[in-house]
């Protein structure tokens, strides 16, 4: 008989089971072998894919700081004290155009000339608050802010008491466009003081305080016209009456200004305010003072900027001479153009823009001033 003879492999695949016992057979070897070169490709991706980890960071050891200079250098208290004071200074405007409507049917009855005419002096007023900022605005750049403050103020002033001592129409139309050329360039100033002194990220609060003053001018000051015009007569919100000047009388021939009085609203709140600016309100300009390190030249200077520059020096704080001197070539008296500042309405957003509110204002100017004689008929109203 002939011995059969089995194939090694075809006994390991019907017993599996047999060849994965057998430690020595060719299988295992192989898969061993393989599992091993697996296993050392596993641990080099696994090395390479690890990031490098970076070095623990010394406790002594500062970071790097970048030293960035302060946009200015007056404190908190400083620029929310200097706002304020713009704010209020911007008042004046409004407040003077506001509080002249409750008063026009009492003035137009002491100057023996119809109600059209006195609202002339009205339209003169607003005409020249309109014109007069675009001067101040070139001139406070050029000159600085503060001696723009003193030019608003004293113009303001002397028409106040000039309108004080006048007793015909064309005086009173004439002093009004004066007085409205001083007080409406401190609008303009005051958003300028904020510019210089407030950054970006903060302006917005900022600018809400410093445009306060001409909002609420328009609201209150038709108010307290009122009270003045129905109680002590309307020269008392024109500026000041001296006994030099006959009291204005109404039709029926009384007497309807108020001799005994010396000083009056409008001229004592401008003099009561004209002074703590001009002692007080530093310069800001930056193309003058830059940051307000650098001292401003005499005629910009007030009385606390030799105590606050000294107290700088103290402290070891030093003036850059060259930029000191390169900010001096800036400053200049000089009468600014205003044609530069109509190039805004080449643009055509800023056009619409100032357009829309321009129609917004002349609307609200219109109703207040034929509200006081159209409210006088109807209803019966005084001046109050």
């Amino acid at each position: 008989m002939t011995e059969r003879t089995e194939d090694p492999e075809r006994q390991e695949i019907d017993n599996p089971e047999a060849a994965a016992a057998a430690p020595d057979g060719p299988t295992a070897g192989t898969l061993s072998i393989g599992t091993t070169d697996v296993s050392d490709q596993s641990k080099d991706a696994a090395l390479r894919e690890k990031p490098e980890e970076s070095p623990p960071a010394r406790e002594n050891e500062q970071p790097n700081i970048v030293a960035t200079e302060d946009y200015s250098v007056f404190t908190t208290g400083q620029k929310r004290a200097i706002i304020v004071t713009a704010s209020f200074a911007a008042w004046f405007s409004p407040m003077s155009g506001s509080i002249y409507y409750p008063a026009l049917n009492q003035i137009a009855s002491d100057l023996h000339v119809t109600s059209a005419k006195i609202n002339i002096t009205v339209t003169t007023y607003l005409i020249l608050q309109g014109l007069a900022p675009m001067m101040i605005a070139g001139f406070s750049d050029k000159a600085g802010r503060r001696p723009a403050y003193m030019v608003c103020f004293s113009v303001y002033t002397i028409a106040n008491l000039a309108l004080a001592l006048q007793n015909s129409y064309v005086a009173l139309l004439l002093l009004r466009m004066l007085q409205s050329a001083g007080s409406s360039g401190t609008v303009a100033l005051a958003q300028g003081l904020v510019g210089d002194c407030i950054t970006s990220s903060e302006r917005g609060q900022y600018v809400a305080w410093a445009s306060a003053g001409t909002v609420l001018g328009p609201t209150l000051s038709p108010i307290l016209g009122g009270l003045l015009s129905q109680y002590c007569g309307w020269h008392w919100y024109v500026g000041t009456y001296f006994y030099t000047a006959p009291p204005f009388q109404n039709d029926s021939g009384e007497a309807s200004g108020k001799p005994d009085r010396i000083f009056w609203f409008l001229f004592i709140l401008a003099i009561a305010f004209f002074v703590p600016i001009a002692l007080f309100l530093p310069e800001t300009c930056r193309k003058i003072v830059g940051d307000g390190s650098v001292p401003p030249p005499w005629t910009s200077a007030n009385l606390t900027d030799k105590i606050r520059y000294r107290n700088r020096a103290r402290k070891g704080i030093k003036i850059d001479e060259e930029k000191a001197a390169e900010l001096r070539k800036n400053h200049k008296l000089s009468i600014p153009n205003p044609i530069g500042t109509l190039v805004v309405l080449a643009d055509f957003e800023s056009a619409i823009l100032l357009t829309t509110n321009g129609l917004g204002i002349a609307c609200f100017y219109a109703i207040s001033t034929g509200a006081s004689k159209a409210f006088a008929e109807l209803y019966g109203f005084d001046d109050l």
